[in-house]
Parts: C-alpha cells; sequence; structure tokens
C-alpha cells in the first residue's frame, strides 16, 4: 500500500472533518523542527526527564523543594515533542509545565490527536529521551508508524 493510499485510509477511519492533530502534520511539524537544528543534534538535560518548553519560557516547570538549577540544553530549547507542539501552535500551558508523558496527555484530553499521531509523539519522546539524535528519533518512529499502518491495511484486507 502506497503512503496516498495510507492517508486515504487515515481519512476514512477519522474523516474528513476531523480537526485534531493527524499524524502526517505531527510528522511534517517535527522534520521543520529537526531541519532547524544542528545536524545530529541530541536533546539531553543530563537529568531523567526531559522539558516540553524551554527554560526561557515563563510556563517551565519550577518545582517547590527541588533544586531547580536549569539544565543546559533546556536554556535553548525544548524537547523534540514540545519543539513540534510548539511549531503546530498546540503547545499549552498545562503541556508545558507537565512531567507527563504525551500519550498521558492526550489521553486526558489535553492533545486532540489521532491515535497515530499520539503514537508517533510517544515514539519520539522515547527515542530522544533514549539518546538518539533528532533525526533518528523521527527516521524510527515515522518507519514504525509506516509498518503499522501497512500491517493494519494487510488485516482490512484479509
Amino acid at each position: 500500500m502506497t503512503g496516498d493510499e495510507l492517508d486515504d485510509q487515515a481519512e476514512e477511519t477519522y474523516g474528513p472533518e476531523y480537526s485534531g492533530l493527524r499524524y502526517e502534520t505531527a510528522l511534517a511539524a517535527a522534520e521543520r523542527v529537526r531541519d532547524r537544528a544542528p545536524a545530529g543534534f541530541v536533546y539531553s538535560t543530563g537529568y531523567e526527564e526531559c522539558y516540553y518548553v524551554p527554560s526561557t519560557d515563563p510556563r517551565f516547570p519550577r518545582y517547590e523543594g527541588l533544586d531547580n538549577a536549569i539544565p543546559p540544553a533546556a536554556e535553548h530549547c525544548g524537547c523534540l515533542v514540545g519543539e513540534t507542539l510548539t511549531e503546530l501552535g498546540l503547545m499549552t500551558d498545562t503541556i508545558a509545565g507537565s512531567r507527563a508523558s504525551i500519550g498521558a496527555l492526550a489521553d486526558t484530553g489535553e492533545l486532540d490527536a489521532e491515535p497515530d499521531a499520539v503514537r508517533f509523539l510517544g515514539l519520539l519522546q522515547s527515542w530522544q529521551d533514549g539518546g538518539a539524535p533528532w533525526d533518528d528519533a523521527i527516521g524510527l518512529a515515522a518507519s514504525e508508524i509506516f509498518f503499522t499502518r501497512k500491517d493494519r491495511a494487510k488485516e482490512q484486507q484479509q
């Protein structure tokens, strides 16, 4: 099945009137964000957590009773998912100040997105948090969505 056929299948599933975030839109935005970053850019805060917004954003999470030292990477940009949501105009105060995964935020209704878009953003988050350069994170996440859609199409044809 071609990419166009997979796009048509997504439209049949969600309908042309669906106004939430689609996978294709999330992928294109992530690629634009990646294209503005230095080649091979790896987002790392030096901690086990990442931030959706840069520390210069007034919504950057600061917590009572914790060391609020700003990790160097967080001074310049948010994580890939946060930068992608900002690129799309979908960053909210709740997301910006959250420590939750993007999947959890979608489950609460904070992000209106089709399942493939949520899965793509979650995969981006996972690959990035594992230390992958942004380009690799996008390629790996997009590949997984492609093969998931392809498998789904095969199942529907049987």
